[in-house]
């Protein structure tokens, strides 16, 4: 008995079905024949009692099996075949589903160049290289060459020294290359070398950056065919390498004849999901990788998947150790720290590294919390300072161990490791290590352009010098400034102090001492600050007896006649500080001028019949004739202040404006005016007072 049975076609483009005048691929039955886009074509059958078995025939005469039993399979067309599905059904003959041609159209290329040109196409080079280029890839026609090459070819035309432990496959020599396309273009590399077991890798050249990049798409193997097919968005050179024999670990039942092994010679599909890289592969500078893959062999009942991880190191690398010894610098006794190591290699951790120190100062004791590299490549250890003084070296070696390259595969429950290319090797790092010094001592000093004496809103200036325990000067540390309590009179608050920048600024008068705190030692002085108590003075007077003129000097014949006047004006700003420290008299300040005036008629005078006025400035510090000190004007003697000032006329200094009865009255100076002797007169002042506040 034999029947046949109709099969239904299935075109899959992404998610929708278009069919171009461009179209490449086409399947055909005895009634229509049916392009579409993309090279995968489902092919099904209706369900019948019985075993199905799925053949292919290049001549539709001699058939081989598939080993595929389901009622569809999907197929890649790489090349033109025949396909139908065979019923068998107790002892009845086979039934035979209707033959299906599946095939591409081709453009056989003589040599190694070819033109793509819009409408893309398929092209055949004479080395079996196949380049299928979709409608739409490129704008305008382009020349392109591709040359397949073979080992010494490649090592020659596109040098590659990056890899370790893989086998080279083929390579293809690109012109233009940078060629950039609108559409990727699928390039099918003949691999003659290429086994089920193995693991390609695609490395593509970077004209831009000038360096290999691993791809990272999907690539497709088949080992029936000979051929590795992948997937590119613009034209450079491509080297293929193997990683021999890695899926071998997960099926150790290699050369045996089944469906099942078998199934795994066609196609499959293989996809870096994540690929991690630094450095620069394919030059001997250090490069590090890792690359988790899934392979999926689409001809296997369930198309079964095993997953791969692959860490690469290159040979050029070597490993990195640093630590953060110099960031604690040093320990008081009783601290404490957590000193890391850290151990790298091309910047990626390197885990379970041993690490031991060799040579620990004597009173610095450790606890190490663990001397193995954890997965982020750190080992810590705890020291601790148990002496005021030591220094040393502190020194350690990292005895590292590691693979340049380790190989991870799973199928299903089954685990296997694979690491290759072990390198050992110590590395030994030396550190100072000491004691922190210690503040042990700490003087506040004031800036030089700072003064102590002050006025409302001046500012001035602190800061600090500190010595170790070895009277060493050292950093101070953190230190704050605060007024000193039992150094402010009369009153509290006559400076105030920033506690970080050490800026003083006088409020209102009176004095406070400053302080600081350095690391927690208290400022063995403190500095006294004075604010000055202020007011106005006006003076006027007249004298008329015992006078002389600078005529009568300038000859000479200095002679004192009578009657003369002279007449006094004077106006000035007044100044008081107390001294800063009670045992010592206070200090002050007057500025401001003097002006006279002769009115002369005495004819014996050369200055006779004139009217002069003689203006006196610069009036400079004035002190105490009484010495009463601070302490005693504090409880309420009275003191006076004797001015001294220069004469603009002879440049001589003078003795001048004696001020009594000054007294400490609440929180103001009163001071009143005495008698004076004006310019070598003989007279007396009018009553002159004023307020200091």
């Amino acid at each position: 008995m034999e029947r046949s049975a109709k099969i239904l076609i299935l075109i899959f483009i992404g998610t929708m079905i278009e069919i171009s005048s461009f179209s490449q691929y086409f399947v055909k039955s005895s009634l229509d024949s049916i392009p579409f886009e993309i090279d995968s074509v489902i092919l099904a059958v209706e369900s019948l009692p019985g075993t199905i078995n799925w053949e292919k025939s290049q001549d539709a005469e001699n058939w081989e099996s598939l080993g595929m039993t389901n009622d569809s399979i999907k197929i890649r067309i790489d090349h033109g075949a025949y396909y139908r599905a065979t019923y068998f059904q107790s002892n009845c003959l086979p039934v035979f589903s209707d033959t299906m041609y599946a095939g591409f159209k081709a453009s056989p290329v003589n040599g190694n160049q070819f033109t793509i040109d819009s409408t893309g196409g398929v092209f055949i080079l004479v080395s079996g290289i196949k380049v299928i280029v979709p409608p739409g890839a490129v704008k305008e026609k382009v020349s392109v060459t591709l040359e397949l090459l073979d080992s010494l070819g490649a090592d020659i035309m596109i040098p590659f020294t990056g890899d370790t432990g893989k086998v080279f496959c083929a390579g293809i020599y690109t012109e233009p290359t940078g060629l950039n396309f609108l559409k990727p273009i699928k390039i099918k590399i003949p691999s003659p070398k290429y086994h089920r077991d193995d693991l390609p890798s695609v490395y593509l050249y970077d004209q831009t950056f000038e360096e290999w990049e691993k791809y990272s798409g999907h690539i497709i193997c088949n080992e029936n065919q000979n051929l590795i097919e992948f997937s590119l968005d613009n034209l450079g050179s491509v080297r293929i390498h193997l990683l021999k024999d890695i899926l071998s670990l997960l099926h150790p039942e290699v050369g045996k004849k089944n469906a099942a092994k078998d199934c795994k010679e066609g196609f499959i599909d293989i996809i870096s999901k994540a690929y991690d890289y630094s450095g620069q592969i394919g030059t001997e500078e250090c490069y590090v990788s890792s690359d988790n893959t899934s392979v999926r062999y689409l001809e296997c009942p369930g198309q079964p998947v095993d997953s791969v991880k692959i860490q690469e190191i290159g040979k050029g690398c070597k490993p990195k150790v640093e630590d953060n010894i110099k960031a604690i610098k040093c320990l008081k006794k009783g601290e404490e720290a957590t000193i890391t190591i850290s151990v790298t290699i091309g910047g990626m951790p390197l885990e379970n590294q041993q690490v031991v120190f060799s040579f620990v100062p004597y009173g610095l004791t450790m606890q190490k919390k663990s001397d193995k590299t954890d997965q982020m490549g750190k080992a810590e250890f705890l020291v601790k300072c148990d002496i005021d003084k030591f220094s040393g070296e502190i020194e350690y070696n990292v005895q590292y161990s590691y693979y340049l390259q380790i190989v991870s595969a799973s199928s299903g429950t089954e685990n296997e490791n694979n690491p290759k290319f072990q390198k050992t090797g110590m590395i030994v790092n030396k550190n100072n290590f000491i004691v922190c010094p210690r503040v042990n001592s700490v003087s506040i000093l004031k800036d030089s352009d700072s003064e102590f004496y002050l006025t409302r809103n001046q500012h001035a200036r602190v800061y600090c010098e500190c010595r170790d325990q070895y009277n060493d000067y050292i950093d101070c540390g953190e230190v704050v400034y605060s007024i000193k309590p039992g150094t402010s009179y009369p009153y509290e608050g006559s400076i105030s102090v920033d506690p970080s920048s050490g800026i003083v600024t006088g409020n209102f008068p009176g004095v406070s001492g400053v302080e600081a705190i350095a690391s927690g030692v208290v400022s063995e002085n403190y500095l006294a600050f004075s604010v000055a108590y202020e007011g106005d003075l006006h003076i006027e007077g007249r004298a008329w007896d015992r006078c002389e003129c600078d005529k009568d000097t300038a000859n000479q014949e200095v002679n004192f006649h009578t009657p003369w006047d002279v007449f006094t004006t004077g106006d000035f700003q007044l100044y008081f500080w107390f001294s800063g420290s009670l045992t010592y008299p206070p200090w002050s300040e007057m500025t401001g001028s003097l002006t006279y005036k002769y009115i002369i008629t005495d004819p014996l005078s050369y200055c006779s019949s004139s009217t002069v006025t003689e203006n006196v400035e610069s009036f400079d510090g004035g002190y105490f004739t009484t010495g009463k000190t601070d302490l005693e004007i504090l409880f309420g003697s009275e003191f006076m202040i004797v001015y001294r000032y220069k004469s603009a006329y002879e440049n001589t200094d003078y003795i001048e404006l004696p001020f009594t009865h000054c007294k400490l009255v609440g929180t103001s100076i009163l001071v009143s005016l005495g008698y004076y002797m004006p310019h070598f007169c003989s007279g007396f002042a009018d009553p002159a007072s004023t307020i200091l506040k």
